[in-house]
């Protein structure tokens, strides 16, 4: 079925065509095909009309598609830049990245076992477990010892009054370890938790 003839048409046999109607009569039609010609003439343009706003509409809803289409490639490369700088820049500052613990504040202070004894362990030396008793710890804390590195240099006058560089472990008073063997039960358990969790 022709799509054309569902175009409503003016009303061709008023006053108001007579010259239309008269041009095609002196061309061999008759009143009544005249009045069909114009009519189907009408639709024809109206039909091309139509086709023309339809072809229109599609190449503007495909334009759009492909604007859309390329908007959200751009977004998509943007969001991998971003991503990929994110992560450059996770790399170079990770202490700004580093992930901050849930715990609460501590209320009270942190004892540590002398550096002496931490630096043993982690080097994979024995250390005497007194050093994370009740009375290690104190003694740590009391004398300070925590503050000495094995590696660090004091300076000193000699005996003859010229100035020394000695290591700052032997200018300190070092701790008098209990051998393991003669730790009580409750200090090997307070010793044992500890030390494993120095670990």
């Amino acid at each position: 079925m022709d799509p054309a003839a569902e175009i409503e048409t003016p009303d061709y046999s008023t006053a108001e065509f007579d010259q239309e109607r008269q041009e095609l009569r002196d061309a061999g039609f008759t009143e009544e095909q005249a009045i069909a010609v114009l009519q189907r003439l009408y639709r024809i343009q109206k039909q091309k009309e139509r086709d023309v706003r339809a072809r229109e509409q599609q190449e503007a809803l495909l334009a759009e598609a492909e604007a859309e289409e390329r908007a959200a490639q751009l977004q998509c490369q943007q969001e991998d830049e971003d991503a990929q700088a994110l992560q450059e820049e996770r790399k170079k500052h990770k202490s700004k990245f580093a992930p901050i613990p849930d715990i609460p504040v501590p209320t009270e202070p942190i004892i540590m076992a002398a550096q002496a004894a931490l630096r043993k362990l982690k080097n994979h030396q024995f250390v005497e477990m007194w050093s994370w008793t009740n009375d290690g710890l104190d003694a740590a804390d009391h004398h300070k010892v925590n503050i000495v590195d094995d590696c660090s240099l004091s300076l000193i006058t000699t005996a003859e009054g010229l100035p020394a560089f000695v290591p700052s472990a032997s200018t300190h008073n070092k701790l008098e370890a209990t051998p393991d063997e003669d730790l009580t039960f409750e200090q090997f358990g307070q010793a044992s938790v500890r030390m494993v969790a120095a670990i």
